[in-house]
């Protein structure tokens, strides 16, 4: 791979399933928040694989401009190598032509009868034989050398032009791929924005499909409370309507009491603000069975932790800590207090309450320490304060 080559992750089908996961978790709960939220997250699903598809295509193209790219860098260097092999031909044949005008210019001063007169006044005829045939070889030896300078210059020219062609059409597919990449890219990111915008659309959905269903959650517990407290209350003026009496029957003693008054409710531990505290230092952590701290929680782990701080010893266990605290009524509840959830016989879960209606709670394995809402099934009609 070279070096300009950059691989893309396939992230935008993972970020539309992600999406999908948080949208499918509402839309189970009523038909009447589907189908919007179906609507968006098959749209984000669709342009998610619509970028999926465009960075295969970049890739490709990617490729495909390093092959040119390469191919142009090779011609460039055989035009190079060309034009070298053309100079040192020309400097050659130039070199040749010099030496060639140099003895033409000498033969056409002496007449060309130096070598002749030499070998007559010597009376050697065959001297003259010889001189005359050595100067004829040399004028066409130089003759041939600057023909074949001329036949190599042609056909580096040639070469020289067939390559300067290649070049050009090398550049213009270079060019081409390029053009096609930039236009991929700019399309990339028009699908990208296109998909954050029904990213958001998808999410701002979802979180109002979330307060309707959380509404009306709440709206549900808060019915059933009221339900079971008016039961309770109805049970209690069921028992303070009969009289108990003491003493034996042929007594003339008063009758005891009726009823027993209710306790007072405890006033908020001052310990509350640090327990409270102590449960938010602690937010982002995991959730683990048997947890205490200081690493992970369950939770009554994390409010016996919270309390602790508070002051107070709890023991790790939510049914012990709806018996160790003071009951009061869910809608007097203060911060620092515990939510239960479950019945008095066994409590399955405890948080602690922060206010509006807001817990802190390590809720199950695979979720961290987190806000969540107290209204939910299961909600005591009580809190527990320590």
């Amino acid at each position: 791979m070279t070096p300009r080559r950059v691989r893309r992750l396939g992230v935008y089908c993972a970020v539309a399933s992600m999406l999908g996961m948080l949208a499918s978790s509402w839309i189970g709960a009523g038909q009447a928040f589907a189908d919007p939220i179906s609507q968006k997250q098959s749209e984000a699903a669709r342009i998610a694989q619509q970028l999926q598809a465009q960075n295969v295509k970049i890739d490709r193209l990617a490729e495909a401009i390093d092959q040119a790219q390469l191919q142009a860098n090779a011609v460039q260097a055989q035009i190079s190598a060309t034009q070298t092999k053309l100079a040192q031909t020309e400097a050659h044949a130039r070199q040749i032509l010099s030496t060639l005008r140099a003895e033409a210019v000498t033969l056409y001063v002496t007449g060309g009868q130096t070598g002749t007169l030499q070998a007559i006044s010597r009376n050697q005829a065959s001297d003259l034989v010889i001189s005359q045939a050595y100067a004829s070889n040399a004028f066409s030896d130089q003759q041939n050398a600057v023909d074949q300078m001329r036949s190599i210059d042609k056909q580096l020219n040639e070469e020289h032009a067939q390559l300067a062609a290649q070049q050009k059409s090398v550049a213009l597919a270079l060019a081409k791929v390029t053009a096609d990449e930039r236009a991929a890219q700019s399309q990339q990111a028009s699908e990208q924005a296109t998909l954050q915008n029904v990213q958001g659309q998808l999410i701002a959905l979802v979180a109002a499909a979330q307060e309707r269903l959380a509404a009306a959650a709440a709206a549900r517990v808060q019915a059933e409370l009221a339900a079971r407290a008016a039961a309770l209350a109805a049970a209690q003026t069921q028992t303070a309507a009969a009289p108990v009496f003491t003493g034996s029957s042929g007594s003339s003693g008063s009758s005891g009491s009726i009823g027993t008054a209710p306790a007072p409710v405890a006033p908020p531990s001052s310990g509350a603000a640090a327990a409270v505290a102590a449960a938010q230092a602690e937010l982002g952590k995991p959730y683990q069975w048997a947890g205490a701290g200081p690493d992970s929680f369950d939770c009554s782990g994390l409010t016996m932790w919270a309390w602790r701080a508070g002051g107070v010893s709890l023991a790790h266990g939510a049914t012990a800590q709806y018996y160790e605290t003071a009951h009061v009524p869910l809608s007097g509840a203060e911060p620092g207090d515990l939510v239960f959830y479950g019945s008095p016989s066994y409590v399955y879960h405890v948080g602690i309450y922060v206010g509006g209606g807001q817990m802190i709670e390590a809720e199950h394995t695979g979720t961290v320490v987190h806000y969540a809402s107290i209204y939910r099934s299961g909600l005591l009609p009580v809190v527990g304060r320590p």
